[in-house]
């Protein structure tokens, strides 16, 4: 950041003043414009009039300046009257005498915004290396974990995971669409499950109700969103109302269809993350509900009622918030963070971020912000 550049230049601009430099900057910028437009520009009478009007102009702003200079003056007089001679290149030359102290307020602007740029920059330093001090000092201990035990339970975990997927999509196609709906509205009260939820509970009851009634209530949910699909007319050879049955169902078309692809939903799946005693809740409802499912289909849940047995008791053994906490320090720590503690690497690289951040808060407290300059 070149503060004495910037300084050299408020010396400079004070010198000759502000009022003097935007006259300067104006009249040049006219001066340059006329150039960029008529150079190139054939040597014809009427380009030279339309020329000749423009310098009139711009001699007239010059003439009724109270800020110029006696030295100003002559030299724009010198640019003006090369231009009047169309001589554009000794134009050019002239105008870049001029140059330097017209473009005085735009170089010290330059200097300024990169100044800006490079205080907001050390700012911004600042600020980062608070936060990773705040970060790196957070991390004090990892918790001692088989690496190959975690892996192991993550593995038991996706397989039961799988097996419900497979246990859900069997029940689905396997079950009455009435048996369904009714598991459905029962496991409304148990949000564990994290079965499916109607958009309405009194018109999923609605349908519930009359499908007891009605024999396409022992079709399988995929079937009743075809009947669903049907005409009236059509319908009226399978059902008694259909009417009625376009009525109760259109309102629950979204929820028939969740419970349809119930096998790729979250239903009765484990996660880990939850806090132990979430997952306690849920294996409480959760062995009992997939118990009753596996009687409607032909896959046996024992291996997954044997699993959340096991999951159960490795909560209560305190491994898997063992396991929490290191995937919680994971996804804060990288790896290497992780060894240098373990390996007492770590309040080095704290230190030397602390003298990082010390040189930085010095400096800002020495130089001064952007608005002073």
């Amino acid at each position: 950041m070149d503060i004495e550049g910037i300084y050299e230049i408020k010396r400079e601009i004070e010198a000759v003043g502000d009022g003097r430099l935007v006259e300067l900057e104006d009249i040049f910028g006219r001066t340059n414009s006329t150039i960029v437009e008529f150079d190139g520009k054939p040597n014809k009478y009427v380009y030279r009039v339309e020329l000749v009007k423009q310098l009139d102009k711009i001699a007239r702003k010059i003439q009724n300046s109270s800020k110029l200079s006696a030295e100003d003056i002559e030299k724009f007089d010198l640019v003006l009257s090369f231009l009047k001679k169309w001589r554009f290149t000794s134009a050019k030359d002239a105008l870049k005498t001029i140059e330097p102290l017209a473009g005085l307020r735009v170089k010290k602007k330059g200097l300024v915004e990169d100044y800006r740029k490079g205080h907001n920059r050390l700012k911004e330093r600042r600020k980062t290396l608070k936060r990773e001090i705040s970060r790196l000092e957070g991390l004090v201990e990892y918790p001692d974990v088989d690496e190959e035990d975690i892996a192991l339970q993550r593995e038991l975990l996706q397989d039961y995971n799988l097996k419900i997927s497979e246990l859900m999509r069997g029940f689905v196609q396997e079950s009455s669409s009435r048996e369904v709906i009714k598991t459905g509205l029962d496991a409304l009260y148990h949000p564990e499950l994290r079965f499916p939820h109607p958009y309405d509970q009194q018109s999923a009851s609605e349908l519930y109700i009359f499908l007891r009634s009605e024999k396409i209530g022992d079709e399988p949910v995929y079937k009743l969103l075809e009947y669903y699909r049907y005409s009236q007319d059509r319908l009226a050879h399978y059902l008694d109302d259909p009417a009625r049955f376009k009525e109760v169902a259109e309102s629950n078309v979204a929820w028939l269809e969740s419970l349809n692809e119930l096998g790729k939903r979250s239903t009765a799946k484990i996660a880990f993350g939850d806090d132990g005693a979430s997952i306690n809740m849920q294996i409480t409802r959760v062995i009992p509900f997939i118990s009753k499912i596996g009687k409607f289909t032909n896959i046996d849940p024992d291996d997954a009622v044997e699993y959340l047995l096991s999951l159960r008791k490795f909560i209560a053994s305190g491994k898997y918030e063992v396991i929490l906490e290191s995937d919680r320090l994971k996804g804060i720590y990288t790896t290497d963070e992780i060894q240098k503690m373990k390996d007492g690497g770590l309040g080095e690289e704290v230190e030397s971020l602390k003298d990082e951040l010390k040189e930085i808060e010095e400096e800002l407290e020495v130089i001064p912000e952007p608005k002073e300059l």
